[in-house]
């Protein structure tokens, strides 16, 4: 059960940053966390989105807050604590946020390592699990006036700096991926007593951004885990349903 819940609290840890690159969440450093859907400007945001999907994004958002309520709460039955910055951006997540990063829908291709799992995901296009690593796919239109996937990605670099502000960061590079130029970018955070990297690929295809993230914990097996990690990264393909 403590493992099964330090993995939700990983996996949400990775949602946080979806939220971020989004433009959906931000913190401002003096006042707490904030929304800022504006940032977006999508035409299917939760605010907007008027259609027969409503009710069941909504679903889907109300349960992914009630798991988050959740993990909270079993991490502190099981008397661990929670880094207070994390803890705050955790609870503050409501709904809306949640409805608002639900993706755009892309049919993913990934060539999975051996003894990584498939899960099903509200949240994103595809979503994958061997023990604390994870490998999530997101996608969502392009914002207006965005013509550079290495532009956006050094944009969502500076949003998810506001977001984790505790965290070290790597600077952004380009890629190759899935026939097309994308960018990186990585950080590392203390979550729990251990530390997390957190990739992030951002590409342009089909009148969408694709989001591609890696995590894995830093421990010793840590350069081979991020070697295997970044491989099946770079071997995903999307195709728009």
């Amino acid at each position: 059960m403590l493992k099964k819940t330090l993995a939700v609290v990983l996996a949400l840890c990775m949602m946080l940053a979806v939220l971020a690159a989004c433009g959906v969440k931000r913190v401002d450093g003096t006042d707490g966390t904030e929304k800022d859907t504006a940032a977006v400007k999508r035409d299917d945001t939760a605010a907007t989105k008027q259609d027969d999907t409503g009710d069941s994004k909504k679903g889907d958002a109300e349960a992914r807050k009630k798991e988050i309520d959740e993990a909270l709460d079993a991490l502190e039955d099981f008397g661990i604590e929670v880094d207070d910055d994390l803890k705050d951006l955790l609870e503050n997540i409501d709904v809306e946020d949640l409805e608002a990063a639900v993706s755009a829908g892309v049919e993913v291709t990934i060539d999975l390592a051996d003894g990584w799992e498939t899960e099903e995901s509200q949240y994103s296009d595809f979503q994958a699990r061997n023990e604390m690593s994870n490998i999530m796919v997101t996608s969502t239109r392009i914002p207006p006036g965005e013509k550079d996937a290495i532009e956006y990605t050094r944009k969502s670099l500076e949003i998810t700096k506001g977001v984790f502000e505790q965290a070290e960061f790597s600077e952004v590079e380009s890629i190759d991926i899935d026939g097309t130029k994308g960018a990186r970018f990585h950080l590392d955070i203390s979550i729990l007593g251990m530390v997390q990297r957190q990739i992030f690929y951002h590409y342009f295809k089909d009148g969408l951004v694709i989001m591609v993230q890696g995590t894995y914990i830093q421990d010793e097996d840590a350069d081979a885990e991020g070697a295997e990690i970044e491989k099946m990264m770079k071997s995903v393909k999307v195709k728009a349903k």
